[in-house]
């Protein structure tokens, strides 16, 4: 009854009158009837007398739902070659150090578990993907329940190297032009990279949604051994050479001579110059390094050799020597001698010319 005296006396006065209905229904009802009075009777005193009792009770524990999720950090890359990552993120207040667990799922299956750290920060360690993309959340289950999911991550795991395939040129193609643009197809975002061994330079890009890309090398005269590597987002690496050859790789060599008609009386005292000028296909002096070997064969005398090879500049060269004269006692004049000069490119092409010159009585 104590308990009453905080209450308006309007109230106590009916609480009073009910607890003398119940009192004399115990006396005449059974226990099964009186479980239906009092339960009537509870109702619609609840009913009538419910905005005038106390507000101050305690409420409910409270539900799972109500429980703060953790958040997770971005991952390191969005893309891995690895069958496993670790993720990290953040507590919700007052977790850290309790008795509470993490849950990790991935793609909603629970992948692992983990007790929450003694700070807010959490990592753990190992998580298993599946190959493709993996939608991980994490949740946290206490004693009332479990948290909702955090905001998603996604992490594809792929540890299959790109394709890589040349629609133009192809391998072992001729040009004119001093560049040419390498195109094909590979894995979508992979990374293209172009080095070309005979210019040193390189070029890359990043190939669009479809895998298709297109990169513009500059070239060297002659063949160019192109390396051209593909990585695709998870560090997964193809790797394949190319080979073109700037200009038609039909080089050509003039020869000329700085006489090609000499008196035998005149030859000893008449220096002979011999010169050479190498172009490519386009008809233009070839660019790359070059060095030549000239040979003479003078009428009814030993074959000259011009020794070390002569380095060309901008594809030309030349090589100067003085003739005996002919023996005219077991040579009759007038005769012929040959020249022939052969040029080998730093690529290791060769392209030679000869020609001929007359020496008369």
């Amino acid at each position: 009854m104590a308990g009453l005296v905080g209450l308006p006396w309007p109230v106590r006065a009916l609480l009073l009158a009910a607890l003398l209905v119940l009192g004399a229904g115990a006396i005449v009802l059974g226990g099964g009837a009186l479980g239906r009075v009092t339960a009537g009777l509870g109702g619609a005193l609840g009913s009538a007398f419910g905005g005038l009792l106390p507000a101050d009770v305690p409420t409910a524990t409270v539900s799972a739902a109500g429980i703060g999720a953790p958040q997770l950090d971005p991952p390191v890359s969005a893309y891995t070659q690895l069958a496993s990552v670790d993720i990290s993120g953040l507590l919700p207040a007052g977790a850290a150090g309790t008795s509470d667990e993490l849950r990790v799922f991935v793609g909603g299956i629970l992948q692992a578990t983990q007790q929450v750290p003694t700070t807010n920060d959490f990592t753990v360690p190992g998580v298993p993907l599946v190959e493709g993309p993996n939608v991980i959340t994490v949740a946290l289950a206490t004693a009332d329940g479990e948290s909702g999911p955090s905001a998603p991550i996604t992490v594809t795991f792929d540890d299959v190297p790109p394709p890589l395939t040349f629609s133009s040129p192809k391998t072992g193609a001729s040009v004119l032009t001093a560049t040419v643009a390498v195109k094909g197809t590979t894995q979508a975002g992979a990374t293209v990279t172009i080095k070309d061994a005979s210019t040193g330079g390189s070029a890359s890009v990043v190939a669009n949604a479809s895998g298709a890309f297109g990169v513009t090398v500059t070239l060297a005269e002659g063949p160019n051994v192109m390396t051209v590597t593909a990585v695709d987002p998870a560090g997964n690496s193809t790797v394949k050479t190319l080979t073109v050859v700037h200009g038609s790789g039909a080089l050509k060599a003039k020869l000329s001579l700085s006489w090609s008609t000499m008196s035998n009386k005149k030859v000893a005292t008449s220096p002979l110059t011999i010169g050479v000028v190498v172009d490519d296909a386009s008809g233009k002096p070839i660019a790359i390094a070059a060095t030549a070997v000239f040979t003479v064969s003078p009428p009814g005398q030993a074959t000259i050799v011009s020794g070390a090879p002569i380095a060309l500049t901008k594809g030309t060269g030349s090589w100067t020597l003085t003739l005996a004269q002919v023996d005219t006692a077991h040579v009759a004049l007038p005769q012929s001698g040959f020249v022939t000069v052969t040029v080998t490119l730093a690529d290791g092409r060769k392209v030679s010319a000869s020609g001929s010159f007359t020496i008369t009585k």
